[in-house]
């Protein structure tokens, strides 16, 4: 294969060798074709295993989903979305689509929680602080202080409480032990308000058995502002979620708070991100806490894992109330009044009353959908929001077009006049029950959490490039080399 990419050089640097070169090369593209589709095979062998291995774990009811994903020849979850790298094939439970519980209690992690064990055992051992030396417990509150789609912009405080058990070498606890705690987020712009660590006496004596009487109980406390950029998608306006992804986040120990550098990783052996909001549009659910890297102690006596890396993911859904209320309550009346000319006989002196009345309701819509357009996202798209608002002010076109049509139509006046008051009723009715369903059942179908794109260029890349080699095995770069008088490709060289 290499001699035959070797001679498709040589071709491109003379024409008269081109007859005798092109067969090589195509014998070269035939066999490196016939490897990628056999890389492929393989590839998909692999995945159906993998599937057959879920869907054997997974109880009957997500069991036909699996196996479907299965003939179809494809992943259970969409490389683009936040689930495909974080859950894998360590998934708690399987989303069906409406009610998805695949992301749900992830906002704790503790030593304990290792792929090869059960989810039992996962989640209910925990780590003991007693039994612990030179492990760290942290404790981090986040909190969502700005969001802002259109400039795609957004902040997180966070607050991380510190506890961990050192060796106290000749009971002399004056000495500093090793810095600040801190934290490392390379995709994200962030500031340091607060960090400092401080001995808890009182833990230590309590705590302090006779394995433990010559170590020392600490407690610290950090405050982080992380500022950062996404691209929110906002289709199903006011019904939207994102997913905030906060990178790679490394706990490391710093001489200072203010100190660029660091000098050493932090054992984390348990980890819980709890999440808040200070904007009472964006309602928070519980956040993706998962290792970027497993750990072990190179001690012999202490072979417990930990981990220093990990990624987290903070999800938020707006508030609906205040735009079904404002916007799509308001909007639905002014729509109905202004077809309750339909009711009116299509009589040529009630031709004027209707007429006005569809007229003044067309600009009412128009101006009101103008109004609210400062509450409304500025995408290039449209949103649900914009579909709803659109189809009302269709709607009134639609009445106005055949009030002109019954006003022409001078046979069967009795029977367009019917007709008009059952298209009133229908109206009313269809409308009635689209807003009750915008308003209690469309809340609770959002898009499914596992469905969500990131929407974060930096982690979509470093995603993809993890994931290039699952999706497309056999991808391949098509190079065409030819002379600048020769239209015609001379040969095809996969890379």
């Amino acid at each position: 294969m290499a001699d035959a990419q070797k001679l498709c050089g040589v071709a491109v640097r003379g024409a008269r060798h081109r007859r005798a070169v092109a067969p090589a090369c195509w014998y070269g593209h035939v066999f490196q074709s016939d490897l990628a589709h056999s890389l492929a095979a393989q590839q998909r062998q692999l995945v159906e295993q993998k599937l057959r291995a879920t869907a054997s774990v997974l109880g009957h009811k997500h069991r036909v989903s699996a196996m479907s994903m299965l003939r179809l020849g494809t992943s259970t979850f969409d490389p683009v979305t936040p689930s495909h790298r974080l859950l894998g094939e360590d998934m708690q439970n399987a989303c069906d689509g409406v009610d998805c519980q695949c992301m749900e209690m992830r906002h704790l992690w503790h030593q304990y929680h290792q792929p090869d064990q059960t989810v039992d055992r996962a989640w209910t051992e925990e780590p003991k602080f007693e039994t612990t030396f030179d492990r760290v417990f942290c404790h981090a509150r986040t909190s969502i202080i700005q969001v802002e789609p259109k400039t795609g912009m957004f902040q997180v405080r966070m607050v991380c409480k510190w506890k961990f058990r050192t060796a106290s070498p000749k009971n002399d606890t004056e000495i500093s032990y090793r810095g600040v705690p801190g934290i490392r987020v390379p995709g994200l712009e962030t500031k340091v308000l607060e960090s400092r660590v401080w001995k808890d006496l009182a833990s230590t004596d309590i705590d302090g058995g006779p394995k433990h009487r010559n170590t020392i109980t600490w407690r610290g406390t950090s405050i982080f502002v992380m500022k950062g950029f996404k691209k929110y998608l906002v289709r199903d306006f006011p019904f939207d979620r994102h997913v905030i992804s906060l990178h790679q986040i490394d706990f490391v120990w710093r001489p200072s708070k203010d100190d660029p550098t660091f000098y050493d990783s932090m054992k984390v052996v348990w980890l819980r991100v709890d999440t808040s909001s200070v904007l009472s549009e964006w309602q928070p659910l519980s956040a993706l806490v998962e290792p970027d890297q497993w750990c072990t102690s190179s001690d012999a006596g202490d072979s417990k894992t930990f981990a220093s890396k990990f990624k987290i993911r903070l999800r938020i859904e707006r508030v609906h109330g205040f735009y079904v209320r404002q916007i799509f309550l308001i909007s639905t009346l002014i729509a109905l009044s202004t077809c309750s000319p339909l009711g009116m006989p299509p009589s040529e002196d009630a031709m004027s009353t209707r007429l006005s009345v569809y007229g003044s309701g067309l600009l009412t819509l128009v101006a009101f959908k103008y109004g609210v357009i400062e509450h409304l996202p500025s995408v290039p798209y449209n949103t649900f929001t914009d579909d709803y608002l659109m189809m009302q002010i269709m709607m009134v076109v639609f009445a106005i077009l055949e009030c002109l049509i019954a006003y022409r139509w001078e046979i069967a006046e009795r029977g367009i006049d019917q007709v008009e008051n059952v298209l009133l009723v229908m109206l009313c009715l269809g409308w009635s029950c689209f807003l009750s369903h915008v308003w209690f059942v469309k809340p609770n179908r959002r898009t499914a959490w596992c469905q969500v794109s990131l929407g974060d260029p930096d982690a979509d890349l470093e995603r993809s490039e993890a994931d290039d080699d699952f999706q497309n095995p056999n991808r391949q770069e098509v190079m065409y080399l030819q002379e600048e008088t020769t239209e015609t490709p001379l040969a095809w060289i996969p890379r």
